[in-house]
């Protein structure tokens, strides 16, 4: 069936619905991934040729993959989906779980040492103890984050000789992310003047931003210097819709 389907895609040149984000891509565009994922295992299994599947497939070839990505919300509250369904409250089993994926999301795209994440987690704690208890937490928050994967290697939280974190872009999505890249798209197309589009670029970037960047981290010594850039572009939105509005 997906061989019917790529030979389809290829015959009526549709490789732009693999390769990027239209109207008609699901939502999550894991559910592509994984089945590709799991085609590509099955040609490697039956030493079959995989040249013609290598350009949709995104990363490297993971141990396992959950069939969905990570949603992930940061301004004004966070909270967390698995493809369509969030996680719960009751879910976060623990405190410090919780707290170790914000530090992971504030530090996407690069590894944190593991003396970093237990100097900031457990301060209190002698190096050993702080050692033994993030392996607990990474393996809690890998639970809560794949809650169906058995025995494999942890598909969003990577680990390497430096440390762990959130890298790979294509597992995840930052709403703080899209409203940085709306608002500076909007100020392109406001320079331009392009008002239209700037104008309806802006009012989507103003309807994503819904309070302070991860409000929950304060003043904590891992936060980072986000909050009041995140601010100060809102302004900058915010401050261009008026004009045009009034234009």
């Amino acid at each position: 069936k997906v061989e019917k389907f790529l030979s389809a895609i290829k015959q009526h040149k549709y490789e732009f619905l693999l390769t990027e984000k239209t109207i008609w891509s699901p939502k999550d565009p894991a559910l592509i991934q994984a089945m590709l994922w799991d085609y590509y295992r099955f040609l490697e299994e039956k030493k079959l040729p995989q040249e013609h599947i290598m350009p949709y497939l995104h990363g490297n070839n993971p141990d396992y993959h959950p069939g969905y990505s990570l949603f992930i919300k940061t301004l004004g509250e966070f909270k967390v989906w698995r493809g369509p369904v969030e996680i719960k409250t009751k879910e976060w089993s623990r405190d410090k779980a919780r707290k170790l994926l914000q530090i992971l999301v504030a530090h996407r795209g690069q590894f944190i040492r593991s003396e970093q994440l237990v100097d900031w987690l457990w301060p209190d704690k002698s190096r050993e103890q702080g050692k033994q208890n993030l392996k607990v937490i990474i393996n809690a928050l890998s639970r809560i984050l794949e809650p169906e994967r058995q025995g494999h290697t942890p598909y969003f939280i990577e680990r390497n000789t430096q440390g762990y974190g959130l890298i790979d872009f294509n597992k995840f999505f930052v709403d703080a992310d899209l409203f940085e890249a709306r608002v500076q798209l909007g100020l392109k197309y406001y320079q331009q003047n392009k008002l239209e589009l700037a104008r309806e670029v802006l009012e989507e970037a103003v309807s994503i931003y819904e309070g302070d960047y991860l409000p929950e981290m304060g003043y904590e010594e891992w936060a980072p210097l986000d909050q009041e850039a995140m601010r100060r572009l809102y302004m900058d939105a915010a401050g261009r819709l008026a004009e045009i509005y009034f234009q």
